[in-house]
């Protein structure tokens, strides 16, 4: 069996923004709008591998959560990986 490594990898904070806003049904467009920043902005925001905490608390406050919020999203993936990872163990041995 191969697994695709890439998908099971911990999020990036701007992936993890991408998937706080998206869950809300939100485009770049609205939450920029609500940021006070461009479409173009807010994505640069969330292609990117680490971001400064202000950014991180305009992201949150415009979505209507906590910056914590958004750091919790980028460990569900290790966690989606130690499951997918222990399953696979069990069923080898």
């Amino acid at each position: 069996m191969i697994l695709e490594l890439k998908s099971i990898a911990p999020l990036t904070i701007g992936q993890a923004i991408r998937v706080a806003r998206q869950r809300q049904g939100l485009t770049l467009a609205q939450v920029g709008q609500m940021m006070g920043v461009s479409k173009a902005s807010l994505s640069k925001i969330e292609l990117a591998q680490s971001i400064t905490f202000k950014k991180l608390k305009d992201v949150a406050s415009s979505l209507e959560c906590k910056p914590s919020d958004i750091v919790k999203l980028t460990e569900e993936n290790k966690v989606d990986a130690l499951d997918l990872l222990s399953t696979i163990m069990i069923r080898v041995c």
